[in-house]
């Protein structure tokens, strides 16, 4: 994954939060970005379900 700054983050967030109130943009998202994101936290806590969780909450 590269380094991304805090205002790219942000949007993603802000991003995230629109698609919640439009199932099909929300689908997009999580399709696009649930395996980087669970491969990041798998990377980091070494533990399947963890990583799960973690990925999983990222979208909530």
């Amino acid at each position: 994954m590269t380094e991304r700054s805090a205002a790219e983050l942000q949007d993603e967030a802000r991003l995230i939060e629109a698609a919640k109130r439009d199932r099909k943009a929300f689908a997009a998202l999580y399709d696009r970005y649930f395996d980087q994101i669970y491969s990041y936290c798998y990377y980091h806590s070494g533990r399947r379900e963890e990583a799960e969780d973690l990925a999983s909450e990222t979208f909530q």
